[in-house]
C-alpha cells in the first residue's frame, strides 16, 4: 500500500470512528462517499456492507443499548472453560468426558475456577 492510500485510509478510519463516537448520523453519507472514492479496495468493500445494514448503523449511534456486557459475561465464561480444560492438549471430546479412560483429561481444576469465579462475579 503507498504511502497516500495508508494515510487516506487512516484517516478515514479515525473519521469513521469520531462520527460514531460523537453520534453524527447525518454525516454517514458523505463518509460513505469518501470511502468509495478512496481506492483502497477494503474501506470500498466495507462502505458496500455498511450502506447495505445503514439501518443497523443508524439504530447503533442513536438508541442507547449495547450488547458490551453480554460480551463481557462471554468472555468471561469462555476464560473459565479454557482455565478448565487447560492442560489437556489433543485429546477428544470424548476422552475429556470419561475421565477414567487412559489419556483421558478428567482434572478440571475447580480451585482456579472458584477463585475465579469469587473474584471476578458474572454480573
Amino acid at each position: 500500500m503507498s504511502g497516500f492510500r495508508c494515510c487516506t485510509s487512516r484517516d478515514l478510519v479515525l473519521s469513521f470512528r469520531a462520527l460514531l463516537h460523537e453520534k453524527r448520523v447525518q454525516d454517514v453519507e458523505g463518509w460513505l462517499e469518501r470511502a468509495k472514492a478512496s481506492g483502497v479496495h477494503d474501506l470500498n468493500l466495507f462502505a458496500v456492507g455498511i450502506e447495505r445494514e445503514k439501518s443497523a448503523l443508524n439504530a447503533a449511534v442513536q438508541l442507547p443499548l449495547s450488547n458490551g456486557p453480554v460480551e463481557g459475561v462471554v468472555n468471561k465464561v469462555k476464560l473459565i472453560k479454557r482455565l478448565m480444560y487447560q492442560g489437556c492438549g489433543d485429546t477428544s471430546l470424548a476422552a475429556r468426558r470419561a475421565p477414567g479412560r487412559p489419556g483421558a483429561c478428567g482434572h478440571v481444576r475447580p480451585s482456579v475456577v472458584l477463585l475465579l469465579a469469587l473474584s471476578h462475579p458474572l454480573g
